[in-house]
């Protein structure tokens, strides 16, 4: 019986530090992109445009673990801004 309580402590401690380290890396990632979408919409370089859309791209694929609908609404931002880029060269 103490054993399975301990058990279930270490599953909720690992669990915590798991949505901890997901919500800091999402922060960070939404960070980046952020400044990418700054530098996009401020320096209007082309190879500034497809690193942005890169790293839109990215952040999605990388955070689709999620399965959210923001995430699959961020990958559609990316797709918009490539369409945009390639359609202003």
């Amino acid at each position: 019986m103490l054993s399975q309580q301990i058990s279930t402590v270490g599953k909720q401690r690992r669990c915590k530090f798991q949505r901890r380290f997901w919500r800091k890396l999402i922060r960070i990632e939404i960070a980046l992109l952020l400044a990418a979408l700054f530098l996009l919409l401020f320096l209007e370089i082309r190879f500034l445009v497809e690193m942005g859309v890169v790293l839109i791209l990215f952040a999605c694929w990388e955070l689709s673990i999620e399965r959210s609908n923001a995430f699959l609404a961020l990958q559609a931002l990316g797709f918009m801004l490539l369409f945009i880029s390639l359609v202003l060269n």
